[in-house]
């Protein structure tokens, strides 16, 4: 009777613990431990008052993108603001809103506003954003 090689006894082993590593590895009954996905409350169809308020902003830069954001310390003061919604943007922009406006963003209102025109870091394409809150 003939044994195993050095070679065929060291790929069985390696199977071996493919194997246990495919059906789990835990010597645990219940399987691997797994974790319940971490929930953004701000990310919820009525986020929680502390959340900020976050514009969507129409024909935005997909490869550097711009960002309205208004906290809500600033909402609650409700005073007349001019936002600079750069972002991830390499060109800014900003966004002038009356007194009223930041009010009504605070409260829930859909507000729609324009942002400054300017040009992109090049220099070239004069353009501006529609911003909607809410």
């Amino acid at each position: 009777m003939r044994g195993i090689g050095g070679r065929a006894f060291t790929l069985l082993l390696i199977g071996a613990a493919i194997s246990g590593v495919a059906c789990g590895g835990s010597d645990s009954p219940s399987g691997p431990e797994t974790k319940a996905p971490v929930e953004n409350p701000c990310a919820s169809p009525s986020p929680p008052r502390s959340c900020p308020v976050l514009g969507a902003i129409a024909d935005n830069h997909a490869d550097a993108p711009h960002e309205a954001r208004l906290e809500r310390p600033v909402l609650d003061a409700g005073e007349a603001l001019v936002l600079d919604i750069r972002g991830l943007g390499r060109h800014s922009h900003t966004l002038s809103l009356t007194s009223d406006q930041v009010m009504q963003i605070g409260a829930g209102m859909r507000v729609v506003q324009e942002s400054s025109k300017d040009t992109h870091s090049t220099g070239l394409e004069l353009h501006s954003h529609v911003v909607t809150f809410n």
